[in-house]
């Protein structure tokens, strides 16, 4: 699963609620919405469910 997301303090608790539930940062891309706002992407890897 993949998420991303701002890196604006207004974002702060989402973020480590995705760090609480496992997922972990894979890439930062600096001023990508606006100068000194990042987008921060997160993924965290599940295992596969037999059907």
């Amino acid at each position: 699963m993949i998420i991303e997301t701002s890196s604006l303090d207004s974002l702060a608790r989402a973020r480590r609620f995705y760090t609480r539930e496992g997922y972990t940062v894979c890439g930062q891309i600096p001023h990508f919405y606006a100068k000194n706002e990042a987008k921060i992407t997160f993924v965290k890897q599940f295992e596969s469910i037999s059907l």
